[in-house]
């Protein structure tokens, strides 16, 4: 229709001539036809040989692709199409085609807004809220799937194939997988996963999206905490601490110190990597990447086991290093030493390595001093008094490793 000089799509009952009002009648037909078949997807087919076709309208097929067209623009907001039982969010070329051609394979389904379907859509949508911070501006099923599906969409890969989630995540992760369908993901998989529940009552309904929020949260955020995990390990393995710029700084410093040492080239890039981090876990990806030689998007749980395993072998190498940098000239933030110890009970001596750092020897000055000035110090007669409480003290803890 022509509106203020442009012309413009209107529905057949706001165009105000008598063929619109028909037209409106027709389409008003139909639209009871897909309420009353409101759990189902109806094919254009039916539509045409129930309706269309038969008295009193007596539509000719060739119309049939235009009037349909027409139909769903006006009725957007209350029926979804679909093509081959898959949800279409617009109308394409190849959909005309498809209304011509096949119509048995398109159809609609009523889009059922009663008080309590719009609850339920609206507390859905409330979750979208608490992830993108954003208003929520419709509560139409299609707007509320698009934006839970976006956040899901976000989830990093391992977390959408990961056994090391919960099972209440597992449910989330798999309804979310098979979404295809707005309506029946949003009014009938969503309220129904955990059991049917009455949506008129408020505390069931809260109850229900906040767990589908804690699975979402849990599969959004478990790359970002064992990457924090890593980041953690890694700072204690490597004897960063506290953890803050200048104990960074001085890590940038010690891997200087020992770059082109390994004579491996799998060791001086993980020597490499550790010059980019910093207090926070942001730059740690980049060392998992490469402990396993896979980006993150193809992470399995058997790689980030092993990203754990080869983090501590690469550390503790790293620190065997520190301890040969003289070899080069070089500054030597380390110290290395190994006691050997034996008792009456084993045959072999019992090796225990310990690699000192440059500040634990500071720290270690002081509290010599302070125990020899203490009432300890008074009870110490010899060195091999000092040896055995040593002794006791690494052997202590090497069991407890």
């Amino acid at each position: 229709a022509k509106k203020d000089n442009q012309w413009r799509f209107v529905t057949p009952a706001a165009s105000g001539s008598e063929f619109g009002k028909k037209l409106d009648t027709l389409f008003r037909v139909t639209l009871e036809l897909l309420k009353t078949e409101r759990d189902r997807i109806v094919t254009f087919t039916e539509i045409y040989e129930l309706i269309w076709a038969k008295r009193p309208f007596g539509i000719k097929a060739g119309l049939f692709p235009l009037f349909m067209y027409i139909f769903i623009r006006s009725y957007s907001s209350k029926i979804a199409y679909y093509r081959d039982d898959v949800f279409r969010t617009e109308l394409r070329d190849i959909d005309f085609d498809n209304f011509l051609k096949t119509p048995k394979y398109c159809g609609l389904r009523y889009l059922d807004m009663d008080m309590n379907t719009k609850a339920m859509l609206t507390d859905l949508a409330s979750i979208a809220v608490r992830f993108d911070q954003a208003p929520i501006t419709s509560i139409d099923a299609l707007d509320v799937a698009r934006r839970l599906i976006a956040i899901y969409d976000d989830i990093p890969n391992w977390a959408k194939r990961s056994s090391k989630v919960s099972d209440n995540a597992k449910k989330i992760r798999g309804v979310f997988a098979r979404a295809s369908d707005p309506a029946q993901f949003t009014l009938v998989d969503l309220p129904n996963l955990f059991g049917n529940i009455d949506v008129k009552d408020v505390n069931k309904r809260k109850g229900l999206c906040e767990k589908i929020y804690q699975g979402l949260e849990e599969l959004r955020t478990l790359q970002e905490k064992f990457l924090e995990s890593l980041h953690a390990h890694l700072m204690k393995e490597l004897g960063v601490f506290p953890v803050n710029k200048a104990t960074i700084e001085k890590l940038h410093k010690r891997s200087e110190t020992v770059q082109k040492l390994a004579g491996d080239a799998a060791m001086e890039s993980f020597i490499i990597n550790l010059k980019g981090l910093s207090e926070n876990p942001e730059n740690v990806d980049k060392v998992a990447t490469l402990l396993v030689l896979k980006s993150s998007t193809a992470w399995i749980d058997n790689d980030v086991d092993r990203i754990m395993v080869e983090a501590t072998a690469k550390a503790r190498q790293f620190i065997s290093l520190e301890t040969m940098s003289h070899i080069k000239g070089r500054e030597n933030y380390r110290k290395a030493m190994s006691v050997v110890s034996f008792d009456t009970q084993s045959v072999e001596g019992i090796i225990t390595n310990l690699f000192v750092s440059e500040d634990a020897f500071s720290e270690g000055k002081t509290l010599a001093n302070d125990l020899l000035q203490s009432k300890f110090g008074s009870r110490l007669q010899n060195k091999e008094q000092l040896i055995a409480m040593f002794m006791q003290l690494i052997e202590g803890d090497a069991e407890d490793e």
